[in-house]
């Protein structure tokens, strides 16, 4: 018979599990394999368990050799080898019937393989099988996989013979990892691995075993992840990430084998490096302490009052040696709450920080922790059966009321009424029945208090109705209870508060430019327009270059008498009045000529006049009509092919008309113009007159913005006309570029306004808008050339911008928002946020929301020093001006920390602290908040809730949708790497 696999099994001493593995695979359902033990000088029964096993099957040999080590062993083994492939199994290890021919199976389907693997099970000292283990990587990208940790168990890989023989076999210098280190050489090699997740082999977990020798460990892995590097030509340090990881397990399983960890790491470890992966460490170290002392984690719980210690002083030296503040407690929590979640555990338990109980949910009672707890793993069950998972912060004991109010926020209201069988009780309804109305009353008082739009029934039904359910279950938190000492944080943080700087008196905002009025205005429209003075900024450079252009076009000698239109403050016909003989400057707006007068009285060659230009005639005989910005306000362009009539009209033979006005969308979507509500814009004015007949056009001026147009009367042929393009010639105000769509609307706001609904937002978020910085922080850093060109292109798209109060509003009501809408948000407040994104921003008609970690405003971003000089943030003069400006501000805790690196009283704290600094400093409402660094779990989001805040954001990559959690939505990262098609494809389509 043709032999397919040769299965090597190196034993040493192995008499007591040697029969259960060779048993294994005379159980197989491929019977083409062989068996060759090599017993390395075993003083015990070894031998005479081969020879038992051989003498009933002849596929079973032995050899006996001195090879002082498992990698020599095999490496025996494989000169012995006739099979095909080769499969290496310990002789403390067995595997499943099907294992053979399942790896021969995805070998024969994935043609080019060298090797199959398949998942398996660690087994513990009691025979119970632990949660299958299973690497999709290995296949996906085998020279990363291996090059980072070890790969999976030794039995579990089917390799081929020749590809093993080629490579030259396990290293005999490796104690420990020559598997691992094997199955790297076999990838640098190109070797290609096929996978099945299936566990299709056992891995005996006990103390003693050879995999116990953890020192070893650590430094024969260290050698392998090194060649791993250098052979995958990772930078020369890249190998310190996955062996700190190995180290730390290492240390683990020391100290789950009853020994001190922290001098392993001490005498073996390498520096320390991080990918603030925190749920990986945290796997990484129960594993170890499992796999050390073969211990289920249960039996972990129980023996943590002698492991806690030891625990914490390797969780000490990550925290130093990594220089990662608070690291030690954030490991304490995630290592403590996933092992309460073992299902066969006695509660209630307490361990260092945190405790676990188990309470039905019809009969809630309070939980009084013990000193140092101050997180509460609760195991909501009905009937014995777990329900939910709740994690609640603990400042003291909690009430039956307070995981009420837990349960209601996690299950819903009739779900809970339903589950506790309250509605059962008439007690419980009398309570209800008497407190309702008031609670009702009360509720819809908060809720139109704190939002812009008025409450619906149905939220104002269940505000009340679940305040009911909470003083039906029990009376309110007592002094010396979590709620009340919560209370009092709050009320301390608000009494700091008041006694900060308050913010001076806002000045009235100012009106608003470009399109205010109908496209067809009235008298009134007008006066309202000019009763504030100046209202659209006409002695900004803007129009101030305008004008001289306008100038500059005026015909050449003499002009006798001129005529000028919608002359509006003035400011132009001061300068157009020692040009012209004799000046009549008419506007509709009787305000307007009142201060024109004023402003002109110097010019005695000057009348004002009254006049309503689409209705009123216009004085005959003129040799110069000169009318700016005013007759796209006409209503079509019939009544402006009237106009332009009415001008030629009053002209003399000869005279001229000079016409300047902006570029607006309608003139065509596919350049650049403003974005207002008028039917057409200086395009298509030029194209009238020019179609008027008596009128010809003789030159031109065209900007990127408008065009200034001289028209004569005249009879005969039309000239060629000359055409002069210029650029925009200043810098534009805030009030003008942020009306521009640049490169024309792919989309209009208003259309879209109109016939589209959105039930999810892109929220972005960015962090700094510049150029300099360090290297390792570039991810971080959008380049301002790139911003620009993001923000041009959202305005293109029709996106227009909304704030953290507006989003909050439509998930909390469930209610889409009108249009394409984007939420624009900024981590830590950075001053460079003042200096270049906020007029950006406002050019292209965006603002944003600002988080800022209130305890360090003014400062510097001290968490980025160990990448390099920290970047200057903004100060309270720079966020009191930006808010009346129309930026958002929320909080970022008061210092920037991570929520989990701190205690629950120190994160009551925060929280409460920055929102009332937020609300004294700005004289505002303050309800948003972005937890640093993404870092969100229950004990974080409880305080958030319980602390006043109403939405929140992680770092999660999503679009925020109706029916995401208000406190943890997502956002999406913009990276300072993308180019604008990877900005657009994140914005255009939802995540």
């Amino acid at each position: 018979m043709e032999i397919e696999v040769s299965v090597i099994l190196p034993a040493k001493d192995a008499a007591a599990t040697l029969g259960e593995a060779l048993d294994s695979l005379q159980a197989q359902t491929m019977p083409r394999w062989e068996a060759i033990v090599v017993d390395d000088s075993s003083s015990d029964g070894t031998v005479e368990v081969v020879q038992a096993h051989a003498a009933r099957d002849p596929r079973i040999r032995a050899v006996t050799v001195r090879a002082g080590s498992a990698a020599a062993a095999r490496n025996t083994g494989i000169a012995m080898a006739r099979g095909r492939r080769l499969l290496f199994l310990d002789a403390d290890d067995w595997i499943a019937p099907q294992h053979l021919e399942r790896l021969i199976g995805v070998l024969a389907a994935n043609p080019g393989a060298t090797a199959a693997y398949c998942g398996f099970h660690r087994v513990g000292p009691d025979g119970a099988s632990w949660p299958a283990i299973w690497r999709a990587d290995i296949a996906e990208a085998p020279r990363e996989a291996f090059a980072q940790r070890p790969g999976t168990a030794i039995h579990a890989v089917l390799v081929d013979r020749a590809a093993v023989t080629a490579a030259g076999g396990f290293d005999p210098t490796l104690r420990t990892c020559e598997d691992w280190d094997l199955w790297q050489r076999l990838a640098m090699r190109g070797a290609r691995f096929a996978g099945t997740p299936d566990a299709l082999c056992f891995y005996r977990t006990r103390p003693g075993s050879l995999s116990h020798a953890h020192r070893q460990l650590l430094t024969d892995g260290m050698q392998v992840l090194q060649r791993g590097g250098a052979a995958i030509g990772a930078p020369e340090d890249a190998w310190l990430l996955p062996a700190t990881y190995l180290a730390a397990w290492c240390a683990a399983a020391e100290i789950g084998a009853g020994r001190e960890g922290l001098p392993l790491l001490e005498a073996a470890a390498p520096r320390a490096a991080w990918n603030e992966d925190v749920d990986s460490l945290r796997n990484t170290v129960i594993e170890g302490l499992e796999v050390g002392g073969a211990l289920a984690r249960s039996q972990i719980v129980a023996a943590w009052p002698e492991m806690a210690g030891r625990v914490d002083a390797v969780l000490r030296w990550l925290e130093e040696s990594l220089a990662q503040p608070g690291l030690a407690r954030r490991l304490t929590y995630a290592i403590e709450g996933a092992l309460l979640d073992a299902p066969d555990l006695a509660v209630p338990c307490a361990l260092g920080v945190t405790m676990g109980v188990r309470m039905e949910l019809r009969h809630l009672q309070a939980i009084r922790p013990p000193p140092g707890v101050d997180l509460a793993v609760v195991h909501i069950c009905q009937g014995g059966r777990r329900l939910r998972r709740l994690e609640l912060p603990l400042l003291g004991p909690l009430g039956a009321r307070q995981i009420a109010a837990a349960c209601l926020d996690e299950f819903g209201h009739l779900g809970t009424l339903q589950r506790t069988g309250v509605i059962r009780r008439p007690a419980f309804w009398i309570k209800v029945l008497r407190s309702a109305p008031s609670l009702a009353w009360d509720a819809a008082a908060r809720m139109a208090g704190r939002r812009r739009h008025a409450p619906s029934l149905r939220a104002v039904s269940l505000a009340a109705l679940g305040r009911a359910i909470l003083a039906g279950v029990g009376p309110p938190p007592r002094p010396d209870e979590s709620g009340a000492l919560l209370d009092a944080i709050r009320v301390r943080a608000a009494e700091e508060a008041a006694r900060l700087p308050k913010p001076p008196p806002a000045p009235p905002p100012p009106m608003a430019a470009g399109g205010t009025v109908g496209t067809e205005p009235l008298q009134s429209d007008w006066d309202a327009v000019f009763a504030q003075p100046d209202p659209w900024n006409y002695g900004s450079d803007y129009e101030t270059v305008k004008y001289r252009r306008t100038l500059s076009i005026l015909p050449e000698g003499p002009i006798g008498q001129a005529l000028e239109l919608a002359c509006a403050e003035g400011h132009f016909t001061e300068m157009l009045a020692p040009r012209v003989g004799r000046l009549i400057s008419t506007d509709i707006s009787p305000r307007a000529l009142e201060r024109a007068a004023a402003r002109c009285a110097a010019h005695p060659n000057l009348s004002f006049r009254k006049l309503d230009l689409a209705k009123d005639p216009l004085p005959p005989g003129c040799d110069l009509v000169v009318c700016t910005e005013v007759l796209y306000y006409l209503p079509g362009v019939d009544e402006l092919r009237a106009v332009a009539g009415k001008i030629r009209d009053a002209l003399s033979m000869g005279g001229h008309v000079v016409t300047a006005h902006a570029f607006v969308l309608d003139d065509g979507d596919t350049r650049t113009g403003f974005d207002w509500h008028h039917a057409f814009g200086g395009e298509t004015i030029a194209r009238v007159f020019s179609e008027t007949t008596g009128l010809v056009r003789e030159r031109s001026i065209v900007t990127d913005l408008y065009r200034i147009d001289r028209f004569r009367r005249d009879d005969g042929p039309p000239p060629l006309p000359m055409t002069e393009h210029a650029p925009i010639g200043c810098t534009l105000p805030p009030a003008v570029a942020r009306q521009i769509v640049w490169g024309g609307a792919e989309a209009r706001r208003r259309d879209l306004r109109t016939r589209v609904a959105a039930d999810r937002v892109p929220v972005l978020m960015y962090h700094r808008i510049a150029e300099d910085g360090p290297p390792s922080l570039a991810r971080y850093r959008v380049a301002p050339a790139m911003f620009e060109a993001q923000l041009r292109h959202l305005r293109r798209r029709g996106f227009h911008a909304i704030d953290a109060a507006e989003l909050h509003w439509s998930l909390a009501t469930r209610r889409p928002l009108p249009g394409r809408p984007v939420l624009i948000t900024f981590d830590d407040g950075y001053r460079d946020f003042r200096e270049t994104a906020w007029p950006m921003l406002q050019a292209n008609d965006f603002t944003a929301e600002v988080f800022v970690a209130t305890d360090t405003v003014g400062g510097t971003a001290a968490w980025d020093s160990g990448h390099g000089p920290p970047a200057p943030l903004l100060d309270w003069d720079d966020i009191v001006a930006l808010s009346r400006e129309g930026v958002g501000f929320g909080s970022h805790l008061a210092h920037h920390v991570h929520g989990d690196s701190l205690s629950t009283a120190e994160l009551a704290e925060e929280l409460a602290r920055s929102r009332a600094t937020l609300e004294a400093r700005l004289g505002r409402r303050a309800t948003a908040l972005a937890a640093p660094y993404g870092t969100l779990d229950a004990r974080f989001l409880h305080l958030t809730a319980a602390c006043g805040y109403e939405i929140g954001f992680s770092v999660r990559p999503a679009w925020a949708r109706i029916g995401d959690p208000l406190l943890a939505l997502p956002r999406l990262e913009v990276f300072g790497a993308w180019d604008l098609d990877d900005f657009a494809a994140a914005v255009e389509r939802p995540q």
